[in-house]
């Protein structure tokens, strides 16, 4: 007889939350501010703590900012290849 897998949800607290989604950790602390107009990061509070479950962070990240992060890489990417041309022409 096998046994179930229980599935235990992983609890993250701020800096490992930004990190996990891959923002910086003041762009998370904003999200969580009651001065940011959009939709906040789901949460739980334990105690005067509140700690973000991995798969629901995920989730609303990816329904929410995904798109912006994407967007934003490739305007870096863009900028950074015209700087590359600059440079290969001054020289």
């Amino acid at each position: 007889m096998s046994k179930d897998k229980i599935y235990k949800p992983v609890y993250l607290r701020r800096t490992a939350a930004a990190l996990s989604i891959g923002v910086p950790v003041a762009t998370f602390k904003h999200w969580n501010s009651d001065r940011y107009k959009g939709e906040q990061p789901p949460k739980k509070p334990f105690g005067k703590t509140y700690m973000w479950r991995e798969d629901q962070l995920h989730a609303w990240f990816n329904r929410n900012h995904a798109a912006e992060i994407d967007t934003n890489s490739e305007n870096m990417s863009a900028n950074s290849a015209k700087e590359a041309k600059k440079d290969k022409v001054s020289k």
